[in-house]
């Protein structure tokens, strides 16, 4: 009866209650009242809640951001033979034109601060 007032379960934590109660041959109310089995059978309790919450975790494919952004899919393009960008068929045709833009900042000839003049 007091192994059903404790809450305790079949499996680790009959064990443990089993390996007390033949280590210090005491009554059932006292092993369940003890500060120190309470403690072992929380612990107990809380390493099955934790396994119990992680065992349908799935790893999954993490959605950052990062791949929205026109940064992502300059850097992941490869060059041609003819020296220009190719990006890849997964590109975001939403990122067309942000990733254009991208690249027109980086030209010299779109930049004003990167023009030169005569000083003569």
């Amino acid at each position: 009866m007091a192994k059903k007032m404790a809450n305790i379960e079949a499996g680790e934590q009959e064990e443990l209650f089993n390996k007390w109660k033949t280590d210090t041959n005491r009554e059932a109310d006292d092993i369940i009242s003890n500060p120190i089995f309470q403690k072992e059978l929380g612990e107990l309790k809380t390493a099955k809640a934790n396994l119990a919450a992680t065992s349908d975790i799935k790893g999954e494919h993490g959605e950052s951001g990062v791949k929205n952004t026109p940064d992502y899919w300059i850097a992941k393009a490869t060059k041609g033979p003819d020296g220009k960008l190719l990006f890849s068929d997964e590109t975001p045709k939403e990122l067309y034109s942000k990733i254009l833009e991208k690249l027109a900042e980086n030209e010299p000839g779109n930049s004003e601060a990167l023009k030169f003049y005569n000083s003569k």
